[in-house]
C-alpha cells in the first residue's frame, strides 16, 4: 500500500454563499521515501493540496489514506496530533519567532511535546548542527541571513523526526546560490530516507524532485518522472 493515497479528493470553499471549487477530484499516490513535487500557477490548487496532505485541513469529499489510516474525516484535534507526529513543515517566509533564538525556535515542537528542558536543548542543538548552524544557537532571526533562517526552519521541522517533510516554496525568498544550498540539503535528507513533498512554481527547484505533478484548475494536468 502507498504511504499516501488520495482518492477523488475534492475541496470547496464558500465565499458569500457561492461554492468555489479548489480541488476537483484528485487521485494521487506517494510512496515512502519519494522526493515528490507539485507545480502550478497561483490558483491551481497546489497549496490547498499541500494543506490536505499535511493534515492542516480536511477535504470536502474523498478518501485520504496515510500509512493505512483514513484521515479524511478526523476532527481538528486528531488531525493536529497526527500532524505533529508525522509531518514537518517548511514555509517560504520561514515562520520563525523573532523574539526567540535559533535554539529556542527549534525547541518549540519539543516544548509542545512535553520534553524536559535539558533534553529539548540537547535535541535542538543536534538538529541545528545537522543543518550546519552549530555556531548559531543563540542568534536571533534578525541576526541570520535568509538561508540561515531557512536552515533553522528545517531543523525545527525535523526535530520531531517526522515521516514527511512538506516544503512550501522553500526557496522563494532566497538568492540563487542559497536556493541551491537549501535544495541540496533537502536532497540529502531524502537520500537518508525522508519523504519530501515540495510545492513550487520554479522549474529550477522542481528539477531536484524525482516525480513532478502539474496542477491546473484543481486537477492534475500531467505528471513527470525522472
Amino acid at each position: 500500500m502507498s504511504f499516501i493515497q488520495l482518492s477523488e479528493i475534492k475541496k470547496d470553499y464558500y465565499l458569500d454563499g457561492v461554492v468555489v471549487p479548489a480541488l476537483r477530484g484528485i487521485d494521487l499516490e506517494i510512496q515512502q521515501g519519494e522526493f515528490f513535487c507539485m507545480m502550478g500557477a497561483s490558483g491551481s490548487g497546489k497549496s490547498t493540496l499541500m494543506n490536505l496532505i499535511s493534515c492542516m485541513d480536511r477535504p470536502t469529499s474523498g478518501k485520504y489514506i496515510l500509512e493505512g489510516r483514513d484521515v479524511a474525516n478526523l476532527d481538528k484535534n486528531s488531525l493536529a496530533r497526527l500532524r505533529n507526529k508525522t509531518v514537518g513543515l517548511v514555509f517560504q517566509n520561514f515562520n520563525l519567532l523573532s523574539s526567540a533564538t535559533a535554539l529556542e525556535n527549534v525547541e518549540l515542537p519539543l516544548l509542545y511535546g512535553g520534553i524536559y528542558p535539558a533534553e529539548r536543548s540537547k535535541i535542538a542543538k543536534q538538529f541545528l548542527e545537522k543543518v550546519g548552524l552549530g555556531d548559531r544557537f543563540h542568534h536571533y532571526p534578525t541576526q541570520l541571513s535568509g538561508g540561515q533562517q531557512q536552515r533553522v526552519a528545517i531543523a525545527r521541522a525535523l526535530v520531531n523526526n517526522p515521516k514527511i517533510l512538506m516544503a512550501d516554496e522553500p526557496t522563494g525568498n532566497l538568492d540563487s546560490q542559497t536556493s541551491e544550498d537549501i535544495m541540496a540539503m533537502l536532497t540529502q535528507l531524502n537520500k537518508e530516507g525522508l519523504t519530501i513533498v515540495l510545492v513550487t512554481h520554479e522549474p529550477d527547484v522542481a528539477r531536484y524532485a524525482k516525480r513532478v505533478v502539474h496542477l491546473k484548475d484543481g486537477k492534475i494536468l500531467k505528471e513527470e518522472r525522472k
